[in-house]
């Protein structure tokens, strides 16, 4: 007798079926657990945004309870920013910001919290040209007293130049 009984192409299919539905679970999980993260990054991003700008203004931020909306990466999100005292320190905010999606109910809340200082007004902030070799040790925008690297040189005057 040749070919399979019946028994064993049912027992073959249904290890067949199995393992879709194990895959196919996994893909779907895989694509919600993306989809979470993309929307933790935006949802990071805005509350940065927003402690960021509270950080440029200048002096010591007021206490209280702000709002806003912003739009990232074509979606509408909503923050609220609560400003108070930080426990035992004068010239310090703690300042909690909520960010959600706006419009869907139970939306995921990110809550991120910051501490501001007063800034200082006209702060000396150094320019940063953006390449990378400046960030390295011994670069352009280097620290003084930071390692010079080999075929660079320090000048107190202009800073490190590379040997020609």
């Amino acid at each position: 007798m040749k070919g399979f009984t019946l028994i064993e192409a049912l027992v073959a299919t249904l290890i067949v079926a199995l393992a879709l539905v194990t895959v196919s679970t996994r893909v779907s999980l895989a694509a919600k657990v993306a989809k979470r993260t993309q929307e933790q990054t935006f949802q990071r991003w805005v509350a940065m945004n927003a402690i960021t700008e509270l950080r440029l203004k200048p002096g010591l931020p007021d206490t209280g309870r702000s709002d806003g909306d912003e739009e990232m990466a074509g979606q509408n999100w909503r923050w609220t920013m609560d400003i108070s005292n930080a426990p035992g320190i004068e010239d310090l905010r703690r300042v909690e910001v909520e960010v959600t999606r706006e419009g869907i109910e139970n939306a995921t809340v990110l809550k991120m919290v910051a501490l501001v200082g007063e800034t200082t007004a006209g702060a000396n902030l150094r320019p940063w040209s953006g390449w990378p070799d400046t960030a390295q040790p011994g670069g352009q925008n280097a620290l003084p007293g930071a390692p010079v690297l080999p075929g660079q040189r320090q000048d107190p005057r202009r800073g490190l130049e590379r040997d020609r």
